[in-house]
This record gives structure tokens, sequence and C-alpha cells, in this order.
């Protein structure tokens, strides 16, 4: 048997820590050939139904999904589930949640870098994650934009 479809289950949108609106990751497969993917946003399903309708379209096939933050023994975690039922107010409940520890998280790490001399305007910051799971690319980002950094590679090691 010679199957030669390609699929990506490991996708990030703007609802996390990527740049594109859902649709245009559903886009961009297309134009790669790949034709089944997830959007395995962190915390957050909150860009699946964005994906689910351009991908119809599209003729991509989707598989819900979800990277969820944890911590064990004092180490984060990111625990891919895939399949996931988008519409459990249970599993939603929590995904807001856990978005909303990332975001103290978050503050917190911009105030610790305000105490070393790098400010950052913290709506900014947060706008970054344009309303969904804040994280360190986005601090990396507006850190490179504020001309604290070269790139994002060295706010994430700063």
């Amino acid at each position: 048997m010679n199957d030669d479809r390609r699929i990506d289950l490991h996708m990030h949108s703007r609802f996390s820590d990527g740049v594109h609106a859902p649709s245009v990751l559903v886009d961009l497969a297309k134009w790669k050939g790949i034709s089944a993917i997830a959007l395995s946003d962190h915390d957050s399903l909150d860009g699946f139904p964005e994906l689910e309708a351009a991908a119809r379209q599209a003729g991509v096939e989707v598989i819900s999904a979800v990277e969820l933050s944890c911590e064990h023994a004092g180490h984060d975690l990111h625990v891919l589930g895939y399949g996931v039922d988008v519409k459990h107010a249970g599993l939603q409940a929590s995904l807001l949640e856990f978005r909303a520890s990332r975001e103290r998280r978050g503050i917190r790490i911009v105030e610790l870098l305000r105490e070393n001399g790098i400010h950052l305007d913290i709506e900014k910051v947060l706008a970054k994650a344009v309303g969904g799971a804040l994280g360190r690319p986005h601090i990396a980002e507006a850190m490179l934009e504020a001309g604290h950094v070269a790139d994002p590679a060295e706010a994430l090691a700063r």
C-alpha cells in the first residue's frame, strides 16, 4: 500500500502562541499538500470552529486537539489531547482556568523583567495573545519590538 498522505497534528494559531489565524493554517496546509491537520493550541479550543469551517471548504480533514500545559515534579509538561469534544462545558471551563493561570504567569514574568531593567507595556503584551493563551513567545515578541533583544531566541533565553 502506498499512501502518500501527509498530516500535521501539532499546529498553533493566534489563539495560542502561533501567529496565523486558523483559516490561514488551513490554506498553508492545503498549499503544502497536507491532507489532515490538528490545531493543538495551548489550553484553548477557541480556534477550532474557524479551522473546521475553512477545512471543510478546502477539503482538508481536521482532528480536534488541545495542548495542555501541566506541571509534574517541578517540570513543565505539554500533553497533547486528540479527538476532544470541543463543546464539552467542563473541558472549556478548565481551559479557561488554565489560560487565566498562564496569564498570571506571564504578568509575573513581565514584572520580573521590569525588576531587572526591562520595561514592557503589559497591555501590549496581553494584546499579543489576541484573547488566547498568553505565552512566553508573546513576551519575547514584545521584548523584540521594544528593542530589548535582537531576536526572539535571545528573549526566550533571557
